[in-house]
């Protein structure tokens, strides 16, 4: 379940709570706290910083400014700075009226030890501010068990978090907060029928809640009604909700052809904010469709509609990758870099598709020079380290590839895919290090325990000698992925290296009609070089370039 309650907690914490302007007859006219906590509201956490220090300087006995400062604090991940002002706080409390009340500050250390994973803390905490709320006080009382039941969820105590619902429920039985709670509660314990049965209750009193039908679209999804879902992932978007959560784009994925022709009942051309959405939705499970051209096509009608965007560029450069359209592919991604801001997040994301962009259309040298350019940024980003190795080998210098694919792995230690020591492994294979080599597959054999489309496990299988346990394994990836058009060209790989050239042949078509564009890599691929020659295998080649040339024509 979302950190609802310690959202709601840091506005209670940044607005009712600070009333000490008007409460304190020593600083009566100060209103500085109250700024300060409207500044963080907004998140401008610096000048809530520099305001919330002034009235400390000023005040230094003060309950008010520290627990405020103490919310700076957490919010900006300075944790053990955050308890300091806590524990200050505490020393002040009763020697002024109309201070922060004491409950409130337990309630303030129960977020921060929650945010730090001190969960039996927080627990403690929390349940000291509710033996001091004042017990007329339904709306504190309420927001502390809610605070209390979430701490509940993420330990997975869940019967321990229904008892706090029930225990809201009492003084309110129509508590839609407590009743959601009990509703999620119930997928965890895999009731969807009670999930249904509760949101019902709870769409009676108020239907406005869009968590109501994130939760039916949760629960049909477990009783396997994929149409419901998706009906309820629908209205869960009409309320607010965002379709590309996890959760919900793994069911609208279940049945993208009705997903995407539910999306289109929703367009309404004279409702432009909500037909933006619906249509970026529908580009969406166009791409995930791999249906390419028609997601362009809703791109190319928003951008006559908005105007120009680095986020109708960044997403139209991809489906442009995907269809093999290099040359709009690096258009759109340079249009979009062109609007980003230096040294952003999107920007970060968009120097990564053009240099991915580069590397599949053999401009190895402008691909690093990318690459190279986001390190003098993120220089302890392990990833970038691999992308540049991939480079390096394919400029044949083996070298400074897995001097780089090294310090990839040892920047990501503890969370590195068995793919990279895979790569790694071959290279070192390649220059005769085979012990090295050896224990990289190793590696890969000790990591690869589950059949995915990143599984390496079947080529060590390969070269160990192993070929029955490979195809096996082989197999068992095609069978869980059948529409991974990637997962067809691996297993297309590794037939060629077993020499088996119909098998292979014939899984490199699969993955062609899938939509892999990528055919300078299946050109340069050394993993075909036993079947290259063969006349089915360039008759496929051939037949397929010449459709995708084909094919861009009309986009």
């Amino acid at each position: 379940m979302k950190r609802i309650a310690f959202i709601t907690l840091v506005f209670i914490l940044a607005s009712t709570i600070f009333s000490y302007g008007q409460n304190n007859d020593t600083q009566k006219g100060d209103d500085r706290v109250n700024q300060a906590a409207e500044l963080l509201s907004v998140g401008l956490d610096e000048k809530a910083l520099k305001v919330i220090n002034g009235f400390i300087e000023d005040n230094p006995d003060l309950a008010d400014g520290y627990v405020t400062r103490a919310l700076v604090y957490s919010g900006k991940g300075c944790f053990n700075e955050a308890l300091d002002d806590v524990s200050k706080a505490f020393s002040c409390i009763g020697k002024h009226r109309g201070e922060i009340k004491e409950y409130l500050i337990y309630a303030m250390r129960s977020r921060i030890y929650e945010q730090t994973g001190r969960y039996d803390e927080a627990l403690n905490d929390i349940d000291k501010a509710y033996e001091l709320v004042p017990k007329d006080d339904m709306v504190e009382i309420h927001d502390i068990l809610h605070v209390k039941s979430i701490l509940y969820m993420y330990q997975n105590e869940f019967q321990k978090a229904d008892e706090v619902f029930e225990l809201m429920l009492e003084s309110n039985p129509e508590d839609i907060v407590a009743l959601l709670g009990l509703a999620s509660n119930r997928i965890e314990y895999k009731d969807y029928r009670s999930t249904m049965e509760i949101t019902e209750r709870c769409e009676k009193i108020d239907p406005s809640y869009k968590e109501i039908y994130a939760l039916r679209c949760v629960a049909c999804y477990g009783l396997g009604e994929y149409y419901r879902a998706i009906d309820h992932a629908i209205m869960y978007c009409e309320q607010g909700g965002s379709p590309f959560e996890e959760e919900i784009m793994r069911v609208l994925e279940k049945h993208l052809d009705y997903a995407i022709a539910k999306v289109k009942t929703k367009l309404d051309i004279n409702d432009r904010d909500n037909y933006l959405g619906w249509k970026l939705l529908e580009a969406t499970l166009d791409e995930k469709s791999d249906d390419y051209i028609s997601a362009i096509k809703i791109y190319d009608e928003l951008e006559s509609m908005y105007g120009p965007s680095s986020f109708n560029y960044y997403y139209r450069s991809k489906c442009y990758y995907e269809t093999g359209n290099w040359d709009m592919a690096l258009s759109d991604i340079n249009h979009c870099i062109s609007l980003e801001e230096e040294e952003s997040e999107d920007s970060y994301n968009s120097l990564i598709v053009r240099a991915d962009i580069y590397r599949a259309t053999g401009l190895t040298d402008k691909a690093i020079e990318d690459y190279k350019t986001l390190l003098k940024q993120y220089p302890a980003d392990g990833f970038l380290y691999c992308k540049l190795a991939v480079c390096y080998k394919m400029k044949g210098d083996t070298e400074l590839a897995i001097k780089h694919f090294s310090t990839g792995i040892e920047m990501n230690k503890g969370n590195q895919s068995s793919f990279v020591y895979f790569l790694r492994g071959m290279l070192l294979r390649e220059t005769g290090e085979t012990q090295k080599a050896n224990a990289d597959f190793e590696k890969v054999i000790q990591m690869d325990t589950i059949p995915s489309p990143l599984s390496r496990r079947q080529f060590v299988l390969h070269f160990q000698g192993e070929d029955e346990k490979a195809m096996q394994w082989a197999d068992d990836i095609v069978k869980n992925n059948p529409d991974d058009y990637d997962v067809c060209y691996d297993y297309a790989r590794l037939m060629s290296l077993m020499k088996k050239t119909d098998e292979a042949v014939n899984y490199l078509r699969k993955a062609f009609e899938k939509g892999f564009r990528a055919f300078d890599s299946v050109e340069s691929d050394s993993d075909f070089e036993p079947i290259r020659n063969t006349p089915e295998f360039r008759s496929l080649v051939s037949e397929f370039k010449g459709k995708s040339k084909i094919m861009t024509k009309f986009i």
